[in-house]
């Protein structure tokens, strides 16, 4: 059993699910009778931002502490979970392109995991294959700041254009109506690394 979050829980949510798990324990060694451990009979984890905020009467119960860093610092653990993230929302396996790879690997993730399963969510829902335009413009862009409403329009109609499969940049600015110069410009003042295939 995982119980994700814990450290949001009321002190009556912690109390009531630390007693669910002693009862579980207690049932499995009345049904084994050998007097094993009821421990590893049944598995029980539980997540937090931090080991001081899960709560006293789950703590009793940690006897293991596993520090996972944040995901900006495993880029190699985000395609394949980007994989498992489609494989969850679609039911079968869904294809992820070089350059969607690419895209999903550098980006920094504020959001940690919860925001990458809402970018592949979204993305998972509308194709069978993740190319780099089915994701969220702030996902190809570098800039932190935050941005005007008509930038961040400008910005998202920018990536939908240059990411479709095939455009050269002449197709890019008669679709924009924007020179080649200014999508150039434009290209890196929002900061977008835009993979090709």
């Amino acid at each position: 059993m995982i119980v994700c979050g814990v450290d949001a829980l009321p002190g009556w949510a912690a109390e009531h699910l630390r007693a669910l798990v002693l009862d579980a324990r207690v049932g499995l060694l009345r049904r084994s009778g050998d007097g094993g451990s009821a421990t590893a009979a049944l598995p029980f984890a539980v997540t937090a931002e931090r080991y001081e905020d899960i709560p006293a009467p789950l703590a009793a119960l940690v006897d293991t502490i596993v520090q996972v860093p944040p995901l900006r610092e495993r880029p190699d653990d985000v395609e394949p979970l980007a994989r498992h993230l489609a494989q969850r929302v679609r039911g079968r396996e869904i294809d992820l392109t070089a350059a969607a790879g690419g895209a999903l690997r550098s980006f920094s993730w504020p959001g940690n995991v919860e925001q990458l399963e809402g970018v592949v969510r979204q993305a998972a829902t509308r194709t069978d294959q993740i190319d780099a335009r089915h994701l969220p413009p702030e996902v190809l862009s570098g800039t932190t700041r935050r941005l005007t409403r008509i930038e961040a329009f400008e910005r998202a109609e920018i990536v939908r254009v240059l990411t479709r499969p095939g455009i050269t940049m002449r197709e890019a600015a008669d679709e924009l109506g924007m020179s080649r110069a200014t999508i150039y410009r434009k290209v890196a003042q929002y900061d977008l690394h835009l993979p090709r295939a």
